[in-house]
């Protein structure tokens, strides 16, 4: 995959640095700590979907993260060496010319339009003059005025100085969307998601989200529980000795709230079951024992999972959880049917490549055809696929179109279509030798 221009990384200093920590900060691994990510919304845009603060000194005061990476390296034998977060906070602060551990909160926000118009706004003690340093030795960066307040820019990157020490880094427009907010030129949010956060449970990272408004209408049969849903919001903590995490979702009746408890128990022991695959008998265990020892309850239309871990194996317990909520819930919405289609798989044994061609059937867009091998992952675009087709106005791979990849003798290559909720293997290929 391409690396983004160094201009870019470096004009969004801040924002990696944020990034990082909200990374580091969901992995929940945290020592004892009752602080609070409380986070005030004043500063973002009207329209956000989805809102997340993270007390970032508290996550990067903890090693913990790393130490259970490298116990999962020596139980699966799948992980290299793990730096520990003073070297990799040391990796952050050579690349991006800040240091990180300057860096108090963290706000984040995102639509799922997909209109490039998130962002987040950050407390350090950084200067504006410790920005432009980081800047200066870089391409040309323009510097404006938006609402008074400074603005530093390229075409695709800003950061925008809203008071001393607080900045909000993101793509132009959801800076100056930020900006509007933050001045009273726009409003504020105050819809759903600022609810649902506001209601969100006490803890070092805190979250809330409402659905967009075209999620989609249920399909004949289903229980209709994933339209229904109005707001979700959470949080980690840490303290006492342990982890956990409480996830909050709000419906619009106790009948819905009730087939989601049914669907996200179903999805956590399917989670269960199959989590462990490839795994160690003994890090299996480990994932399994989080995941059913997770608590699902009801209150009225409000459906509460709460998890508690006193081992630090959380970070992969979360994502589970996630999924399987996604799970339950994902085949009520209305899908499109997988692509029906047929691809050919070559090997040029002097070139060491592997060339897959679309032979008959559906035309398949291109941003959800995926290839994933020992030596190749990527998307059908982004690997220099052809796409001589459009579908729904985008790129469309259609017959007679090819890509070709590395691959080594012995290697597997698999032909991924990704859907919304879903994914379906399209071909399988395993190089001769």
């Amino acid at each position: 995959m391409t690396q983004p221009p160094t201009t870019r990384r470096r004009l969004l200093a801040a924002g990696g640095a944020a990034s990082l920590a909200a990374l580091a900060g969901c992995s929940g691994i945290l020592g004892d700590d009752d602080s609070d990510a409380s986070g005030d919304l004043d500063a973002v845009p009207a329209d956000t979907e989805f809102v997340v603060s993270v007390d970032v000194q508290q996550v990067l005061n903890d090693d913990l993260p790393a130490e259970r990476l490298r116990e999962m390296g020596e139980m699966d034998g799948t992980v290299g060496e793990v730096p520990t977060m003073d070297e990799l906070l040391q990796q952050v602060e050579a690349e991006l010319g800040l240091d990180p551990r300057g860096l108090s909160t963290a706000l984040l926000f995102a639509t799922s339009s997909g209109d490039e118009s998130g962002g987040a706004i950050i407390e350090a003690d950084w200067s504006e003059s410790d920005l432009e340093a980081a800047l200066e030795n870089e391409q040309p960066v323009e510097t404006t005025t938006y609402q008074d307040r400074t603005v530093h820019e390229t075409p695709d990157a800003a950061v925008g100085v809203l008071s001393e020490g607080q900045y909000v880094v993101g793509l132009p427009d959801g800076v100056r969307r930020s900006i509007d907010a933050a001045t009273g030129n726009a409003p504020s949010v105050d819809n759903a998601t600022a609810t649902a956060y506001e209601d969100a449970p006490d803890g070092y990272v805190r979250f809330g989200f409402a659905p967009p408004a075209d999620a989609g209408a249920p399909v004949a049969g289903g229980s209709g529980a994933a339209q229904d849903l109005q707001h979700g919001s959470g949080a980690l903590s840490a303290g006492g000795g342990s982890r956990g995490a409480e996830i909050r979702l709000e419906f619009g009746s106790s009948e819905t709230a009730g087939q989601t408890v049914t669907a996200i128990e179903a999805g956590l022991a399917r989670a269960g079951s199959e989590i462990s695959s490839g795994m160690s008998p003994e890090l299996g265990q480990e994932f399994k024992g989080i995941l059913e020892s997770t608590d699902v309850s009801q209150d009225g239309s409000t459906v509460t999972v709460e998890m508690t871990d006193t081992d630090g194996w959380l970070p992969v317990a979360i994502p589970a959880v996630l999924a399987s909520f996604v799970l339950g819930l994902g085949g009520q919405r209305q899908q499109r049917p997988a692509p029906q289609a047929g691809f050919e798989f070559d090997y040029d044994d002097a070139a060491g490549t592997v060339t897959i061609t679309h032979t008959a059937g559906d035309t398949i867009r291109a941003d959800r055809l995926y290839v994933y091998g020992d030596a190749v992952n990527g998307s059908w675009l982004n690997l220099g696929g052809d796409a001589s087709g459009t579908v729904d106005g985008a790129p469309g791979v259609v017959a007679g179109d090819s890509l070709t990849v590395d691959a080594d003798p012995g290697a597997r290559v698999d032909l991924i279509w990704e859907g919304t909720n879903r994914t379906v293997t399209l071909g399988t290929f395993t190089v001769p030798g």
